[in-house]
């Protein structure tokens, strides 16, 4: 819309002609752009209901305990997968914004998978969404070895795109893979280190495969980031921005799994300058939100409850004004209640607090017992409503004579 009002017809001609970068090989060789777009963002924002990551919340919690079943590590698997395939997507389509959203969405994924094993690479996946986001420039390249092919991997995406083949199992699924043309595959991915990946672990199915950074490699930034004058030519500042925010919250999770409290209190904090201009909504409020529990949680593992609590505070009025004022949403607004409560809850656990947090870890629970029992009564009612009207709407076939 931004470049038909400043009447850029090159682009609309060049999109007319399929001369814009897309899959013109492989599973996704028949879809436009537009709808290779569309499966991009399926990638990226698709959430499933069983999710443990669903929701607007973007606190940080070490999920991985070590005693997970197999269909939740299995699970974290795939979704690891389907933001590095979302990744490839970005480069192939040279869409930088969704590069950016890929590899914050890959840190955090990989912090849910791996957890502190895992934080150094989702540190790195961070750094270079934000260096993408930035007013420099950023090295294709070095973001593509962070896609790098498993077999597993490539099993998934495939999958995702092209379903059919995968009906009859996994013997199936590997005689299609060893029988397609690599190279093909290769330009579908973008980069033909994928077609070297995919050739070893054709043969090494199980192989382990971890992003190997060369020592000895020159960095070539060579294509400017989203703040970058020449791209704001383009695209407006709010698209960096929205990239950035989301690079320095799964950033600031990574260090804090790391360990590195104050250098994580120092990256939370450094997202509220650029929240300042951002309108009220549910939305917005919950990367706020978000942002004061995450600070907060710095301070509980430091054993400081008072400087926590004043965040949890905070956070807590966010959700507070969403009930109370016209507007509002009140189902996030009772969701961010309850998730500053439960921050707090573990706060005074970790400070020997361990009777108030019992009592107040209580409260939450019955809390959300209650708010899920509204919250599918409603939805009960919604949907006889739907129903009633669908009813009343449809015109009753005419009677048949005999």
């Amino acid at each position: 819309m931004q470049r038909r009002k400043r009447g850029e017809n090159e682009y609309f001609t060049a999109l007319k002609a399929d001369l814009l970068p897309r899959a013109t090989r492989g599973p996704m060789a028949k879809m436009t752009r537009l709808e290779q777009k569309v499966s991009l963002a399926q990638l990226l924002f698709s959430e499933d209901e069983d999710c443990e990551d669903k929701g607007p919340s973007e606190v940080y919690v070490d999920q991985v305990k070590g005693d997970e079943d197999e269909k939740t590590l299995k699970h974290r698997e795939d979704r690891v997968a389907q933001a590095k395939a979302a990744l490839r997507l970005s480069l192939l389509l040279r869409e930088p914004a969704c590069a950016s959203l890929s590899l914050a969405e890959l840190c955090k994924r990989t912090l849910t998978h791996r957890g502190r094993e895992g934080a150094k690479d989702a540190l790195r996946c961070a750094d270079l969404a934000i260096e993408i986001a930035g007013s420099g420039f950023w090295d294709s390249d070095e973001v593509a070895v962070e896609v790098s092919t498993t077999f597993y991997e490539l099993r998934q995406v495939t999958t995702l795109v092209c379903p059919r083949f995968f009906s009859n199992g996994t013997r199936k699924t590997t005689l299609f893979l060893r029988g397609i043309d690599c190279m093909l595959f290769a330009q579908f991915t973008s980069f033909a280190s994928t077609t070297l990946s995919l050739l070893f672990h054709l043969q090494h199915p199980q192989a382990e495969d971890n992003p190997v950074h060369d020592p000895k490699y020159e960095k070539n930034a060579t294509s400017p980031g989203l703040a970058h004058p020449q791209t704001l030519k383009l695209l407006p500042i709010r698209v960096s921005h929205l990239c950035l925010r989301s690079a320095l919250l799964q950033r600031g999770n990574a260090l804090a799994a790391l360990g590195k409290e104050v250098e994580a209190r120092e990256c939370y904090s450094s997202i509220f300058p650029i929240l300042t201009n951002e309108p009220r909504c549910a939305r917005v409020d919950w990367e706020r939100h978000s942002v004061y529990v995450n600070v907060g949680n710095t301070y509980a593992r430091e054993g400081d409850f008072d400087k926590a609590d004043e965040q949890y505070k905070v956070a807590e009025a966010l959700g507070n004004d969403h009930i109370n004022e016209k507007g509002g949403s009140e189902e996030d607004g009772r969701s961010m209640i309850l998730c500053a409560k439960r921050s707090r809850a573990f706060a005074l656990k970790k400070v020997g607090k361990e009777a108030e947090a019992k009592a107040l870890l209580k409260e939450v629970i019955a809390q959300k017992l209650a708010d899920d029992a509204a919250a599918a009564k409603k939805k009960q009612e919604e949907e006889e409503a739907a129903k009633l009207n669908e009813q009343a709407i449809t015109p009753e076939a005419p009677a048949v004579e005999a």
